[in-house]
């Protein structure tokens, strides 16, 4: 029979069969992370990655690092965006509390020692 079934008229249709082991897109967090950590530690060879993922197959573990791939790489260049912007802000910091200062009736001030530099 399989997963066709017998009408009235003695021709065979499709009937609707439900499979238990497909689940879709239903991938959880901890799946996202062990294809991650897999590519790292193996590279592309999906069957070693897939070996850790019960109930996935090669093709979908395959398909499903093709869709996190691009979303790892945003979230680690707004992580590098993050730090260069701190890195930048760090360094006007430093800037401001080194660079001597113009001061009328006072001539050069530096912000950092609180006195007068002799130009």
């Amino acid at each position: 029979m399989g997963d066709e079934a017998e009408t009235n008229d003695g021709k065979s249709a499709k009937s609707a069969v439900s499979v238990t082991n497909k689940r879709g897109d239903m991938w959880t967090a901890s799946e996202d992370e062990a294809v991650l950590k897999g590519v790292q530690a193996h590279g592309f060879k999906w069957l070693l990655i897939t070996e850790t993922l019960a109930g996935r197959s090669i093709n979908a573990v395959r398909n499903r690092y093709l869709r996190l791939a691009p979303q790892q790489h945003q979230q680690q260049h707004q992580q590098h965006q993050q730090h260069h912007h701190q890195l930048q802000q760090q360094h006007q910091h430093q800037q401001a509390l080194t660079t001597p200062l113009m001061v009328p009736g006072m001539g050069m001030v530096s912000p950092a020692l609180g006195y007068m530099v002799e130009a």
